[in-house]
């Protein structure tokens, strides 16, 4: 069970930087799409799980695509 949950928070780590970086917000624009990717991309092993970060990037071309979302679903 606690490696479930650890893995679970790894995952976590990786989806909530995304959508906080790709937000915008009422103290900061979202960063670009690529930029984000390479920062995720500049974190793994550090941060973030490397093989999350790759799941992701496998995942990351059947996200909807949205110019930008704002904070509160505006």
């Amino acid at each position: 069970m606690a490696g479930r949950i650890m893995r679970t928070r790894r995952i976590f780590a990786v989806v909530d930087t995304w959508d906080s970086l790709r937000t915008e917000r009422t103290d900061c624009q979202p960063w670009p799409e690529e930029e984000t990717q390479q920062f995720l991309h500049s974190q793994a092993g550090k941060e973030f799980d490397p093989a999350v970060v790759k799941a992701f990037d496998e995942f990351l071309p059947v996200l909807p695509r949205t110019s930008v979302h704002t904070a509160g679903g505006n």
